[in-house]
Formats: C-alpha cells, structure tokens, sequence
C-alpha cells in the first residue's frame, strides 16, 4: 500500500514539476523530429496569421506581422483578438489560401536547412499556392522593403504560461557563429506592450534569459531591429496549472493521511 501510495505521488509530482522542453523550430522545419502528433505538422512552409502548431508536445499558435516600429509598436492583444488593424503601424497575415503577389502578408515561416545548415522560425511576405516563401529568399525574419522604416515580427501564444530560457538564432545564411555585438534583435514578452533588445552570442547564436515568463494567453515576440535572423530553438519550461499544483497537495495530504492510518493500524 505504502509502495502504491508513494507511486502515485511521484507521479503526480512529474506531472505538476515545471518541465524543461526545447522547441526546435529548424528540426521541426527539416522534418527531424520524431513522427506522430507530438510533432505536427511538420515540414518547411508558411502559416497563417494564429496557426496552431505542436513541437515535443508543446502546443504554440504562430504569428507574424509587420510594425514601422517595433519597440514603439501597439500592443498585440486586442489585435489579435479582434478584425481591426491599425494600418499606420500593424498589418497581418491572413489564411493562405491562395499564392501570387496578392497575398495578405506577412506570414510565419519554417525554413528548414540551407547546405546542410538549419533554419527555423522567420517570415514571408508572400506564399506560394504550395505555402513556400516567394521569393524563396524572403523566409528570415527582416526589414520590409514596402514600408518606410518596416520591419517583420514573429511571435508566439503557448498553451499555457512558460518561461524562456536559451534561444538560438541563426544569421540570414544559416551560421550560428557570425553574429557580433552590433547585430541586434528586439523581443517583447508581454504582447507588444514593452520591448527589449538584446545581441546574439558571436560564438554560438544564444541568448540566455533565465527564466522569463510569459503569461499564457501573451505574445512572446522577436522583431527584426538591425540584423536578418532565424530562431531555431527555444528551451522553454511550462509552468504548471493551478489545478494541477492543487491536486498534487490534495495527493499529498490523502497519501499522508492513509500512510499515518496505515501505520496506526
């Protein structure tokens, strides 16, 4: 009994512990990644504006758009949630249903290898018929030639609250290796509302942020400042619901009860 009873609780302790998981948006672009629906769907294309993709087991919605300003740009939530956009300084992605020079752009982009290099999460203005950036070339998140001052946005809602902790990045030729201090990149946690800018390791393309958080239902958000990117991997934890915590102390104190009980009797 005591043996079943402390089972369950380890159990139940996995399952509420916070747990690490990295987000390997270039494996998952070459499709690298184990089949089945921990992965899916899989493969190098563009997504409309609130796609709903799995990587590791880790439901996101991706998001991309077009701002004059990124650090200064209007917060995302409301947009998001709603059919209005603010031309003067937010444009997005529809549902690609159809390719050519009409598209409603910008879309969210996978980009898979390039001469043996990975890729990851970038954006396309335009898509083919297939969902392939057109050009080709246009697949990294970048400035907007269109827009005076335009520059592109990526970004994703998780299923549920995470803190970020080591992305990685690759430069516009796939190196992980070419950034310097002057190559920044802006990123916002909070849906747009405050942005940061940080710089890419030159020796591997990392960026540590120790944890932050991102409340669920939050744009977690990289804009293009001065420099072409790919991010092609987030290490991530997923924070644990409140329902979940409250059943594990619920556990918690049943099995010590029954234990006590049983030791009683």
């Amino acid at each position: 009994m005591r043996i079943l009873l402390a089972s369950l609780l380890v159990c139940s302790a996995a399952q509420v512990a916070s747990a690490s998981i990295q987000l390997d948006f270039g494996k998952f672009a070459a499709s690298e990644l184990p089949a089945g629906p921990l992965n899916t769907p899989q493969g190098e294309r563009g997504y409309g504006f609130g796609a709903p993709i799995t990587i590791n087991g880790v439901g996101l919605d991706l998001y991309a758009w077009n701002t004059t300003n990124a650090t200064t740009g209007p917060p995302l939530t409301s947009q998001v949630l709603s059919t209005s956009v603010d031309t003067a300084n937010f444009t997005r992605g529809g549902t690609p249903t159809q390719g050519g020079s009409n598209n409603a752009g910008p879309y969210a982009y996978l980009d898979g290898r390039s001469s043996g290099r990975l890729g990851g999460l970038g954006a396309s203005q335009e898509l083919t018929g297939s969902f392939q950036a057109d050009p080709s070339s246009d697949d990294n998140v970048s400035g907007v030639g269109s827009i005076t001052n335009g520059r592109e946005v990526v970004g994703m809602i998780f299923a549920s609250s995470a803190t970020i902790d080591v992305l990685s990045f690759r430069d516009l030729d796939h190196y992980a290796d070419r950034f310097t201090s002057t190559n920044l990149i802006d990123v916002t946690f909070d849906s747009g509302n405050t942005w940061e800018t940080i710089s890419p390791s030159s020796v591997d393309g990392t960026y540590d942020f120790g944890g932050r958080l991102v409340s669920q239902g939050d744009i977690f958000g990289l804009a293009f400042n001065n420099t072409q990117f790919y991010l092609t991997s987030a290490a991530i934890n997923v924070v644990p619901e409140p329902l979940a915590v409250f059943t594990w102390f619920g556990l918690a104190s049943i099995g010590g009860i029954m234990i006590k009980r049983f030791k009683q009797g």
